[in-house]
């Protein structure tokens, strides 16, 4: 599945439209913004997204959000595989940052 193909899958749920394909979307979105939250923890000397130290955490809807605006923004790499998509966006976003309390 490309970049492109994932963005009309989200875009049915941000424009309200709730289907599988929208859940499709916000799965592999949480879970690939769930795994990179993990990576930037359990690596380089515990680092951890900007948003995991503001004690919120990723939301679903934040994640997804934020991966419907880059894709907008970038449809020149619409044909990448979706999960490269899904990681520039989130690491452009919410870039791993060093934990101060460490």
């Amino acid at each position: 599945m490309t970049v492109g193909a994932l963005l009309s899958d989200c875009q049915s749920a941000s424009d309200g439209r709730w289907s599988v394909n929208a859940s499709f979307c916000a799965g592999f979105v949480a879970g690939t913004a769930s795994a990179m939250a993990t990576a930037c923890e359990i690596v380089r000397d515990q680092e951890v997204p900007s948003a995991v130290l503001s004690g919120g955490g990723f939301s679903n809807a934040a994640a997804t959000q934020t991966f419907v605006n880059w894709a907008k923004a970038n449809p020149q790499n619409w044909g990448w595989p979706f999960t490269a998509g899904i990681m520039t966006a989130i690491s452009e976003k919410f870039p791993c940052q060093r934990n101060s309390e460490n």
